[in-house]
C-alpha cells in the first residue's frame, strides 16, 4: 500500500529551527538562561491512548480525547501537540514516515535531518526531523521533528516547533516530553487497556536516541 494513500494527522513533536547538521551538534547545550522546569505533572490522554510529563513552565495546554494541544509560555514562541489518528491496519511507522516526508518535502529549502527507528513501550517508532524556511524566507528558519508510532489501527504522533536559536529554552520541556511518553497497549477491539498505561516497559528514551543528532 503505498502511503500517498493514508491520510492521517500526524501525532509529532514540531521544534522549529533552521540549521545544518554541524550547527545543530550542542546548539541546546551550548546556549546560557535556559528555564528550570518548575511545575510538571503527567497529563494523561482523556481516551487513554498515552501519557507524558508537560511542565507548566514551558507549555499550556488544551485537553481534548486523543488530541492534546499545548502553547509555549516562554517569550519565545514553541508549539506542542500530541494525537492520537486512525490509520489502515496496513499501516507502518515507515510508511507513516514516507507519508510524512511526501507531504513537506516541497517546503522552502526543505532538509530531511534525520529517519531513526526507535520504540516506545515495545511499541516500533520512527522519529524524523525535517529543516524547511516559513513563508520561502531565509529570515524564518524553521526546524521540525515528527515522532510516528503505530500500533493496530492508531497513529501515535508527537509534534513541536518553534525558530531557530530560540529552541534552546525549551530544551528541559522537550527532553521531560520525549523521556516520559508512555503508549497505552491495546485490547482485541482496539481500545486502549488504560490500567497499563503507567506500567509499560519502556523501550530507550527519545532523547537517548536522537541525542547528538538534532541539538
Amino acid at each position: 500500500m503505498r502511503s500517498k494513500n493514508i491520510r492521517v494527522v500526524v501525532l509529532s513533536l514540531v521544534l522549529g529551527l533552521w540549521v545544518n547538521n554541524s550547527e545543530a551538534q550542542g546548539i541546546f547545550n551550548s546556549l546560557p538562561g535556559l528555564s528550570s522546569m518548575g511545575q510538571a505533572s503527567t497529563v494523561t490522554d482523556p481516551a487513554g491512548y498515552f501519557s507524558a510529563v508537560i511542565s507548566t513552565s514551558f507549555f499550556t495546554c488544551v485537553f481534548l480525547p486523543g488530541n492534546v494541544q499545548c502553547t509555549g509560555v516562554l517569550p519565545v514562541s514553541a508549539q506542542l501537540s500530541v494525537q492520537v489518528s486512525d490509520v489502515p491496519t496496513a499501516a507502518t511507522a515507515a510508511l507513516v514516515a514516507l507519508n510524512a516526508l511526501e507531504q513537506y518535502e516541497n517546503l522552502a529549502n526543505f532538509k530531511l535531518l534525520q529517519n531513526t527507528k526507535t520504540v516506545i513501550d515495545q511499541i516500533p517508532a520512527i522519529v524524523q526531523t525535517f529543516a524547511y524556511n516559513e513563508l520561502n524566507s531565509v529570515d524564518r528558519p524553521v526546524w521540525m521533528q515528527i515522532l510516528s508510532a503505530v500500533q493496530g489501527s492508531k497513529l501515535i504522533t508527537v509534534q513541536i516547533q518553534c525558530r531557530s536559536r530560540t529552541c534552546a529554552e525549551y530544551k528541559a520541556g522537550i527532553d521531560q516530553v520525549f523521556s516520559t511518553l508512555q503508549i497505552a497497549p491495546l485490547d482485541k477491539a482496539g481500545m486502549p487497556v488504560k490500567a497499563k498505561l503507567k506500567s509499560q516497559n519502556k523501550g530507550p528514551t527519545l532523547y537517548s536516541v536522537i541525542k547528538g543528532l538534532e541539538f
